[in-house]
């Protein structure tokens, strides 16, 4: 199948995917155009029809925290189910370009060669890690349907739309879970710094 001229292309084990610059561009541009209008409606709804939910009176960093130790447990199990189905999946393709391309070193004459395959590769690692996303954030949001979340620990959802507050707490606990225990660790990071820093902020109030 031969690609496009001015063709952004990706050829291994005789796959081939062709995308032009102009089909990059118009599959952006039509991503942004639907995503505006679904924000745009939602606003609109949501401003004809107000919700409240307050955050909890006197939330504390312990408090988070213990919400925030379960969850990582699930981090650490949904990451390592995520690392075994693309063990499964993609290891051995790139184990293959790995070995081409240590091949290809020892030999001076393939320079070109050996770009090229590093192209490959690494195309076929930013595949795999998209890939790797999509399968824990899946996962993620099955795990949250069932009846995890992490919003109820921080504002009152008793107050707001139940239904309406479930959807968000699937989506945003999901996101949290899926982006890995690194990520992970930043977030509660950046948690324990903002609530530090509030209490030396009232501590030092006259």
């Amino acid at each position: 199948m031969p690609a496009k001229r001015g063709a952004s292309h990706f050829h291994y084990k005789g796959i081939v995917r062709a995308y032009s610059k102009g089909e990059f561009i118009m599959y952006g541009t039509f991503a942004k155009i639907l995503t505006l209008i679904g924000l745009t409606i939602l606003v609109i709804v949501f401003s004809a029809n107000p919700l409240t939910a307050p955050i909890k009176d006197g939330l504390t960093f312990p408090a988070v925290m213990a919400s925030l130790g379960g969850i990582f447990v699930i981090v650490l199990l949904v990451e390592r189910v995520t690392e075994i189905a693309i063990t499964i999946w993609r290891q051995s393709d790139a184990d293959e370009l790995k070995t081409e391309i240590e091949n290809l070193t020892k030999d001076a004459t393939k320079a070109a060669e050996l770009l090229e395959k590093q192209k490959c590769f690494a195309k076929y690692q930013a595949e795999t890690k998209s890939i790797a996303l999509l399968i824990g954030f899946t996962i993620s949001i099955v795990v949250c349907c069932a009846g995890v979340g992490l919003l109820g620990a921080v504002i009152d959802i008793t107050k707001g739309n139940p239904n309406f507050l479930r959807g968000v707490d699937i989506l945003l606990t999901s996101g949290l879970i899926a982006g890995g225990s690194d990520s992970f660790h930043k977030f509660v990071s950046t948690l324990e710094t903002f609530f530090n820093e509030s209490k030396s902020r009232m501590e030092r109030k006259p």
